[in-house]
């Protein structure tokens, strides 16, 4: 090549890397590349042009286009061109850069869903020569890589999108290197959380989610989300339109509004509009007076919600594994319940022993404090054994 009336030697150095397929990153290293010139170049790689990114006389980056035919790997030239007063000035390469079969999607399992499904996609070289995965869009979205189990699996998470019908799946390599099938995912109406009953409470409560496609096109629920606090599922109790869940505990210092979210066996997401449910402080037994006792010992239970949201009605209590039941003419609250302890022949020494705890009428609960039962006293002896007003009595 020449510059001026001067002579210089142009060489392409290296090619990294010297294979790939379409949208395959490709760097040219080399000397005077421009052939003395700074204009930009065009470069073919294997006799397809290919788009240049960024170019320097030492250094040209390109990506790699789609060949004209790809049924089997075609080997040939990079030559870098420089058009200067109508003549084209060229460094070429003989066999240095490969054209790779292009990857293919075949199939996608489950073949329809909506946002949050995971959607296992299978083909052939589908890191299209790269290492790994670097992007995947659903529908030109930006989806979440799951798992790049192998050059022939992967699997993504359908984006959040209000559109419906079937979708291209595109994936892209650590190479940029591009893998793409139209039209072979399709989205299907979201479900969505419609009521949540009640709208409030806290640890325990039992909560019944109704509302449309609750499975997500899926075959069940797997788990449930108060905000970001999970909880636990009935499955017996749960269909594609209503769900029994358990509240888990938030730990909160105040009252928050949350979104309710259930997740299918897909791991479809179907959630709430807005924040439907109202998480309250959770309980807190402050003092449990007196701390130990017999059966009939009353017992008094101070706190902060203790009714976890519930009523004061059909509250069971027991302390210390001991069942006890509210006392006579009082009326259970949050801060106070006064109750009576029950016979220590029917203390469970797995549940809460040692502690309060009190079960509201929604599966609420709270527990903590410290109380021991003790045995019934028993009499052993009286004397005398009769006598009249006044007589002294040992027991």
């Amino acid at each position: 090549s020449s510059s001026g009336n001067d002579f210089s030697f142009a060489e392409i150095a290296a090619i990294q890397p010297n294979r790939g397929q379409i949208g395959t990153m490709v760097t040219i290293t080399g000397f005077e590349l421009l052939s003395g010139y700074n204009s930009k170049p065009r470069v073919f790689l294997s006799g397809v042009e290919a788009s240049v990114i960024n170019f320097s006389k030492s250094i040209i980056e390109t990506r790699a286009q789609t060949p004209p035919v790809n049924s089997s790997n075609v080997t040939g030239a990079v030559e870098i061109v420089v058009n200067q007063f109508s003549l084209n000035f060229s460094v070429r390469l003989e066999n240095a850069w490969t054209y790779d079969v292009t990857g293919e999607i075949l199939s996608v399992d489950p073949a329809f869903g909506q946002y949050g499904t995971h959607i296992n996609v299978s083909g052939n070289n589908l890191l299209g020569y790269g290492s790994t995965l670097s992007e995947a869009f659903i529908n030109g979205l930006s989806a979440e890589i799951v798992s790049v189990a192998s050059d022939s699996l992967v699997t993504l998470m359908a984006p959040r999108t209000s559109v419906t019908g079937f979708v291209a799946i595109e994936l892209v390599s650590d190479l940029g290197s591009q893998v793409k099938r139209e039209d072979i995912f399709e989205y299907r109406q979201m479900g969505v959380i419609s009521t949540a009953t009640p709208l409030q409470g806290q640890q325990g409560t039992f909560v019944t989610i109704t509302g449309t496609n609750l499975f997500g096109y899926g075959e069940s629920i797997s788990r449930v989300f108060f905000g970001d606090t999970e909880g636990s599922i009935d499955e017996a109790e749960a269909n594609n339109t209503q769900a029994v869940v358990r509240v888990g505990s938030r730990n909160n210092s105040m009252d928050e509004q949350v979104t309710v979210r259930v997740i299918a066996d897909t791991n479809a997401i179907v959630e709430s509009d807005m924040d439907v449910w109202t998480y309250f402080v959770e309980g807190q037994i402050l003092n449990v007076q007196p701390s130990s006792g017999q059966e009939g010992t009353r017992v008094v239970i101070t706190g902060t919600n203790l009714l976890g949201g519930g009523s004061s009605t059909d509250l069971n209590v027991t302390l210390d594994g001991v069942q006890a039941e509210i006392e006579p003419g009082t009326v259970p609250n949050d801060t106070e319940i006064t109750v009576l302890m029950g016979d220590l022949l029917k203390r469970n020494p797995n549940f809460f022993p040692g502690e309060a705890y009190i079960l509201a009428d929604t599966g609420a609960f709270v527990f903590g404090g410290v109380y021991s039962h003790l045995p019934s006293g028993q009499i052993t002896s009286f004397s005398p054994m009769q006598g009249r007003d006044g007589t002294r009595i040992v027991i």
